[in-house]
């Protein structure tokens, strides 16, 4: 792996030199060397000309695209998957659980300041619920003591 902890620019960007790349190396197995350029602009307006050239390249523009669909669907699916680790990372934290928190680690870079903030709610989040649950308990020793000298 060329970084530990890629950003979602620099997957973005590498992928994208990878595309400019493909579409360098494609055009240069469908362009032959001796092509002729310098065609007059009446010969290359001719109708019969561009159906030629139109039918010459449908089958491997289809199959560049179909490539290029695929390329995309697998970076989108590479660069999204932090993501959604995280989203079920922190779907899984609950009452039961508020000690867990996201993992800095594993996100990318421009996700940190998310990260951090949620990490830094779930930690008031776990200081109110303590201080509940304290006052709760409290609560219920100081109603129990009176009842338990009236008892008495």
């Amino acid at each position: 792996m060329l970084w530990k902890r890629r950003s979602i620019l620099q997957t973005l960007l590498v992928s994208i030199a990878g595309a400019a790349l493909l579409a360098y190396l494609v055009t240069r197995l469908l362009i032959p060397e001796n092509a002729a350029y310098g065609l007059s602009l009446r010969d290359r307006l001719a109708s019969d000309y561009l159906l030629a050239r139109l039918n010459d390249a449908w089958r491997p523009l289809a199959v560049f695209v179909l490539i290029s669909m695929a390329g995309i669907w697998l970076v989108l699916r590479k660069v999204l998957a932090p993501i959604k680790e995280l989203s079920l990372q922190a779907r899984r934290i609950g009452p039961a659980n508020l000690n867990e928190r996201l993992p800095l680690a594993r996100a990318p870079v421009e996700l940190a300041p998310l990260v951090h903030a949620f990490n830094a709610s779930l930690d008031r989040l776990e200081e109110a619920w303590k201080s509940q649950r304290s006052f709760s308990a409290n609560a219920a020793h100081e109603l129990r003591t009176p009842l338990a000298a009236l008892r008495a």
